[in-house]
C-alpha cells in the first residue's frame, strides 16, 4: 500500500527511477563492476560465461517500461523530438513482440539478442537487435541531457539539446536527419517550460528535481554500459558503440587496407560529382535544397500545430457554461454488449434483432440487453445530478458501421425511456469507441470530462454481475478512483449462459491481472479485432489532464496524478 501511494504522486522521472531500482534488484549486485583487463579470464570473475559472452540480466519488461517513460520525458520537448519519439515506439513494439513470443525466455533482453546472434539476423533492418541498439543510443541521448539539466536548471534549453544530440545520436544519423534535427531544434522550449513540466504538480522546489535526475542517471548509466557491451558481443562485434562516460565513440583497430579507405573514396567521389554538377546546374540544386527545406518544414509545422494547440488546451480554462452538461457531477456508464441489426426497434427482446457472437447465442440473451439499458436510465432518474452514457464502439464486422452505444440509446428511445423520458433523455448520451471493459470504464470518464468540464464525483457501472470483480476492483485500481465513489449495479446472465459466462470471466479477469491496462498479448489483439473498421480513438483530448494514463502500458498503476487524488 505504501509503494502504491507513492506512487500515485510520481513523476516520469520518479517513476523512472522506482522501475530502474527494481531492476538493480534483479540483477545480480556485482554485476556492474568494471573489469580489471589484467585479470586472468580464465576464472569466473562473474562477468563472462564459458561462451565467451557478458553475463548480464537486462530485464526486458522493466526495461521497455522505462523507455516508455523515456517517451513521456521526450514529449514535454515538443515536436524537436517527435522523430526520435516515434522511432522509440517503433523499437519497443518490436521487443515486445518478441517478449511476448516466450516470455519465460525472453524475460532476459540478452537471450532475445543471443537467439538472432545465432541465427545470423542480428544486422537485419527489421531485427531486435537493431531496436535494441537504437534504445540505447536515444537512452545515451536523454542520461546527457538530464545530466546537463542537473547541473544547471537555468542554462539554455536550446543550447543544451544541441550539444546533447551532437554527442549522441548525431554520430549515427545521417545527414537528412542531422538537417532535420537543425531545423526542428527551433521548436524545443524554453527552460522554465520544460522544468515544470517534468515536476509533479505538487513539487515546487528544483533541488529535488536534480536529485531524482541524478538518481536517474545512476541507475540508467551502468544498464546500458552493459547493453553496449553486450551488443558489441553478440549482435555487433565489428560495430561502433559509445563510452557513456566520456562521450567518445570507441572503434576496433583494423589493419589499414584498401578495404578500409574505400567508403572515404566513395564519399570524396561522391561530393566532387555534387560539386561538379552544382557548377553546371546551380539553379536546379537550389531548388532541390530549397523544396527539401520546405518539406521538412511543412512536417515539423505539423508537429508544433498538434504541440501547441495540446499544450494551449491543458492550459484552457473554460467557464462553466462554456460545456454543455457543466451542471452533472455523477456518471452512470452502460457498458454495451452487441449492437441492434433489426430494422425496426419493436423486437429489442428478441436474439434475431442483436447480431450476436457464438458464445452469445442462448435463450433470453436480449433480454439481459435490455435490463442494462432499463437499470442505467432508472439510476440516472434517481440521480438528478447524473449524466447517462452508453459505451461501445463499432465492435463487430458484419454488423455494419453501428456502434453498441448508439443500439442502446435507440433502444432506449423506443422504449420511451421506461416511463422517464422527460427527466432521463437530455442526460443520455454516447461513447462510441470502447473496445472492450476497460475503455468502457477509462473512455466514458474521458467523454464525461468533455461534456462537463470536470470528471466525475462518483461512478456506477451497469452490466453482468459476474464482471463486478473485474470492474469495481481490477478496472478501478488501474485508473485509482477512489473505492469509496465507486458503485457497481450487476443484472444476471441468462440461465442458459451462466456456466460458461463465469469460466469466461475467470479467464479474463486473469488476463487483466497480468496486464492491468489491456495494452499486451491477448488482449491487445482482441482489441484490435474489436476494431474492424479501424476508428481513430480521439481521446485523450477531450480529457488532457488524464494524458498520461492513456499512454500508460504498465504492470503496475499508473504513477502520475490524477484529478480525483
Amino acid at each position: 500500500m505504501k509503494r502504491k501511494r507513492e506512487m500515485e504522486k510520481a513523476s516520469e522521472l520518479k517513476s523512472a527511477v522506482e522501475e530502474l531500482s527494481l531492476m538493480a534488484i534483479i540483477i545480480k549486485p556485482d554485476h556492474h563492476h568494471h573489469h580489471d583487463p589484467n585479470h586472468d579470464n580464465d576464472g569466473d570473475d562473474g562477468h563472462n560465461c564459458s561462451d565467451g559472452h557478458p553475463a548480464a540480466t537486462i530485464p526486458t519488461r522493466p526495461f521497455l517500461h522505462v523507455c516508455s517513460l523515456v517517451v513521456q520525458i521526450l514529449d514535454k520537448i515538443g515536436p524537436t523530438m517527435a522523430v526520435l519519439r516515434q522511432d522509440i515506439i517503433h523499437n519497443i513494439q518490436r521487443l515486445e513482440a518478441q517478449f511476448d513470443v516466450d516470455p519465460s525466455l525472453y524475460s532476459n533482453l540478452v537471450e532475445i539478442l543471443k537467439k538472432e546472434s545465432k541465427e545470423g539476423s542480428s544486422r537485419k533492418r527489421d531485427s531486435c537487435s537493431k531496436a535494441l541498439l537504437w534504445l540505447t543510443r536515444s537512452l545515451d541521448f536523454m542520461c546527457s541531457l538530464l545530466q546537463k539539466l542537473a547541473k544547471d536548471l537555468n542554462q539554455d534549453m536550446e543550447q543544451a539539446v544541441e550539444e546533447c544530440y551532437n554527442t549522441s545520436l548525431k554520430l549515427w544519423h545521417g545527414w537528412i536527419s542531422s538537417a532535420a534535427f537543425k531545423v526542428a531544434l527551433k521548436l524545443v522550449p524554453d527552460n522554465t517550460t520544460f522544468v515544470g513540466l517534468l515536476k509533479p504538480k505538487d513539487e515546487a522546489n528544483d533541488e529535488i528535481l536534480k536529485e531524482d535526475m541524478q538518481a536517474l542517471i545512476s541507475l540508467l548509466v551502468p544498464i546500458l554500459q552493459d547493453i553496449h557491451a553486450t551488443l558489441s558481443f553478440n549482435a555487433y562485434p565489428r560495430g561502433d558503440f559509445v563510452d557513456l562516460e566520456s562521450a567518445a565513440v570507441k572503434r576496433p583497430r583494423k589493419s589499414k587496407s584498401s578495404s578500409s579507405l574505400l567508403p572515404f573514396r566513395m564519399f570524396k567521389s561522391l561530393g566532387n560529382r555534387l560539386q561538379y554538377y552544382y557548377k553546371l546546374h546551380p539553379l536546379r540544386v537550389l531548388f532541390i535544397s530549397l523544396s527539401f527545406g520546405v518539406s521538412v518544414l511543412v512536417i515539423l509545422s505539423v508537429y508544433e500545430s498538434h504541440f501547441r494547440s495540446m499544450s494551449y488546451y491543458q492550459s484552457l480554462d473554460l467557464e462553466p457554461n462554456d460545456y454543455p452538461y457543466a451542471d452533472l457531477k455523477n456518471l452512470v456508464m452502460v457498458a454495451g454488449h452487441s449492437i441492434y441489426t433489426s430494422s425496426s426497434c419493436g423486437g429489442a427482446d428478441k436474439e434475431d434483432s442483436w447480431f450476436l457472437e457464438p458464445y452469445q447465442k442462448h435463450p433470453g440473451q436480449a433480454a439481459t440487453f435490455l435490463a442494462h439499458i432499463q437499470v442505467g436510465v432508472e439510476n440516472v432518474a434517481k440521480d438528478k445530478n447524473a449524466l447517462l452514457l452508453f459505451s461501445g464502439g463499432e465492435t463487430r464486422k458484419n454488423a455494419g458501421p453501428r456502434s453498441e452505444a448508439q443500439s442502446y440509446w435507440a433502444v432506449a428511445e423506443s422504449k420511451g425511456w421506461f416511463g422517464n423520458e422527460a427527466s432521463v433523455k437530455w442526460r443520455t448520451l454516447t461513447e462510441e469507441h470502447a473496445r472492450d471493459s476497460f475503455e468502457n470504464l477509462l473512455f466514458s470518464v474521458c467523454r464525461f470530462r468533455e461534456l462537463t468540464g470536470t470528471y466525475p464525483q462518483n461512478i456506477t457501472v451497469v452490466s453482468y454481475d459476474f464482471k463486478e470483480e473485474r470492474f469495481a476492483q481490477l478496472h478501478r485500481s488501474a485508473i485509482r478512483f477512489p473505492e469509496s465513489n465507486f458503485f457497481y449495479s450487476g443484472t444476471p446472465a441468462s440461465p442458459a449462459a451462466k456456466e460458461a459466462a463465469a469460466k469466461g470471466e475467470a479467464l479474463v479477469r486473469s488476463q487483466f491481472l497480468e496486464d492491468p491496462y489491456g495494452c499486451r498479448g491477448s488482449l491487445w489483439r482482441k482489441k484490435l479485432g474489436r476494431d474492424p473498421f479501424h476508428r481513430s480513438i480521439p481521446y485523450p483530448n477531450g480529457c488532457p489532464e488524464i494524458d498520461g494514463l492513456f499512454k500508460y502500458c504498465g504492470q503496475t498503476l499508473y504513477p502520475g496524478s490524477l484529478p480525483w487524488d
